[in-house]
């Protein structure tokens, strides 16, 4: 470390050399300047990804020539034919080389916009730190007595992190992604946390309620839960009308393949005005647990806990989903790839019967929601 901090001092960050030499060892260059800013990590590291990549192809067209040089001037006994064989493989074997350097490139670039993303979080966090203790106190609650109660409520191994005011959804969603990154390598499951007196009043009283729900089959009681949901539509409970009314409520709410469209969600969204946010990382080893420490208050409609635990164990096991965002009323979950076709609608009636607002309260159907999911990396569920 002390040879190639030399380096980098004698000849200067920006050099060809230390360049080179910052992308051929794969470098952290944060390490040997912590003082960088995102924007400055960003500069060297684009650079050095560029002037890496000139040497590969200028190395490779030397190399090719230099071959070609060879055939062209020396006899190596070797018949037209077969010198035009050689010929071919090498030029296949040159475009080939090229095209691996180029990928590699691409990549190289996904992993740089991915760095500087995470510097630029960890920034980003440091002035949080220093602007939300003058949050003043709200309708929902004093925000730092709200923090202070979370902390008493939920285990200390996890880790409360204060989240900047008024972020955009954008925003918001770079913050998660990161923290769902560095969750990855460190052993937790990020949660952004919206507070309020009616979420801390629910958490404080279902603390010591006993959970059976490790025990119970997940894929059955998700069965059972759809078939009474789609009962009460086909009966009509749901607007208390009679058996007849019933049936036709139930074709509308499914609605029809052919004519489904849905909404794409790939930001967090969330309503400020609802109450302050804290990012959560909750060290637990399934992501189902974290609805032990906190869930939604279910006098607004919302399930029991172990009714979420029972949904998130089963999404996770099946397309990867996560919870990312929870408050009194809502809860939204990240999934890495939106779901198939083949998969969707089945999935649009787990949700259905999960939370009903969420195509009863939109104008839409069943099939409309399936059609949300397949282009979706978020999922948003709501109880009011």
């Amino acid at each position: 470390m002390n040879i190639i901090k030399k380096i980098l001092d004698k000849y200067g960050k920006e050099s060809r050399i230390s360049l080179f030499l910052i992308e051929f060892c794969d470098l952290d260059i944060k390490k040997y300047y912590p003082e960088l800013s995102a924007e400055e990590f960003r500069v060297i590291k684009t650079k050095a990804n560029k002037s890496f990549l000139y040497y590969r192809i200028s190395f490779l067209c030397l190399l090719y020539i230099g071959l070609d040089l060879v055939f062209i001037t020396n006899d190596l006994g070797l018949t037209k034919e077969n010198k035009m064989y050689y010929l071919i493989f090498f030029n296949v074997l040159f475009l080939l080389s090229i095209c691996s350097a180029v990928k590699a490139n691409k990549k190289n670039k996904e992993k740089i916009s991915q760095q500087v993303q995470l510097l630029a979080h960890q920034e980003q966090r440091e002035a949080m730190m220093k602007s939300w203790e003058s949050w003043p106190e709200q309708e929902n609650g004093d925000p730092v007595a709200l923090e202070k109660q979370l902390r008493e409520l939920i285990d200390s191994k996890h880790e409360i992190i204060r989240v900047q005011d008024n972020l955009s959804p954008e925003e918001l969603t770079v913050i998660y992604l990161t923290e769902k990154e560095l969750g990855e390598k460190n052993g937790y499951f990020p949660v952004i946390v919206q507070l309020s007196i009616d979420l801390m009043e629910f958490a404080a009283d279902r603390k010591n309620e006993p959970d059976n729900s490790e025990q119970m089959d997940a894929t059955e009681f998700q069965k059972k839960a759809i078939e009474e949901h789609l009962k009460d539509y086909e009966e009509g409970d749901v607007l208390g009308s009679d058996d007849k009314e019933g049936e036709d409520l139930l074709a509308a709410h499914i609605g029809k393949r052919e004519e489904a469209e849905g909404p794409k969600i790939n930001t967090l969204n969330y309503l400020q005005e609802k109450g302050k946010l804290v990012l959560v990382r909750f060290h637990v080893n399934k992501p189902d647990e974290i609805f032990t420490q906190i869930s939604p208050d279910d006098g607004d409609g919302a399930p029991a806990p172990y009714v979420h635990r029972l949904n998130a164990r089963i999404w996770n096991e099946k397309y990867g989903a996560v919870p990312c965002f929870v408050s009194y009323d809502i809860v939204s979950y990240y999934v890495p790839k939106p779901v198939d076709e083949e998969s969707s609608y089945q999935l649009a009636l787990e949700h259905d019967a999960y939370c009903i607002d969420i195509v009863g309260q939109c104008d839409l159907t069943v099939w409309n929601h399936a059609k949300s999911i397949e282009q979706s990396h978020f999922w948003e569920f709501w109880w009011d």
